[in-house]
């Protein structure tokens, strides 16, 4: 690596990544959003890191029809969720030696995940010779606690400004609840595969 791209002890960082999150469970069909990271370099390979996030979370929208008698009813979700992640990791990164302006970087971390809802649990009921019933409940969302591990790709610039590439995988340490109604109707889950780019600065 080139002698001037490398960090430093005390060294600071701050990053903007914008992510694509592939869900896992039931309830969430997929999210994107952004993540700010500013790091404390503790040595050229190690920093602990703190990270705040806005993301928003599309829902499944797949429709449960049961029958009961001769009704026949229909039940959904529309509409997403804004989740809001904050938590700390620690980073590791190893410069290439074969290469000038490469990292390759491995982080390790956790978070707590809040949510504000703008969705629905929709109803519809249908009995025969009778006009369909629609219905509407909105839907709460619970708080979820999730661990993070990601391997890290950075491309630099210049002696303080470099691209990041990333992909990892999130899992649920704690599990919140999706209620309508006053009911649970799910469990948040936010488990699954995640990828991210954006720009890191240095000081």
């Amino acid at each position: 690596m080139n002698p001037a791209f490398a960090l430093e002890d005390g060294d600071r960082g701050v990053s903007s990544t914008l992510g694509y999150y592939a869900a896992s469970g039931s309830f969430f069909d997929a999210g994107y959003g952004f993540d700010f990271t500013y790091s404390f370099w503790r040595s050229p390979e190690k920093a602990l890191a703190i990270t705040a996030g806005i993301q928003t979370w599309n829902l499944n929208k797949k429709l449960n029809v049961e029958r009961s008698g001769n009704t026949v009813m229909g039940t959904g979700l529309g509409g997403s969720a804004t989740l809001f992640p904050v938590g700390v990791s620690m980073i590791w990164r190893n410069p290439l030696e074969d290469s000038e302006r490469l990292d390759l970087g491995f982080q390790l971390g956790v978070q707590y995940v809040f949510a504000t809802s703008d969705a629905d649990q929709l109803t519809q009921a249908q009995s025969p010779g009778g006009a369909p019933s629609p219905g509407k409940n909105g839907i709460n969302i619970g708080s979820n606690l999730i661990g993070k591990i990601a391997i890290e790709v950075d491309y630099l610039l210049n002696e303080q400004t470099d691209l990041i590439f990333d992909c990892g995988y999130q899992m649920d340490f704690l599990k919140g609840d999706a209620k309508a109604g006053g009911s649970k109707i799910d469990t948040v889950e936010l488990r699954g595969f995640f990828l991210r780019t954006g720009l890191g600065y240095r000081f």
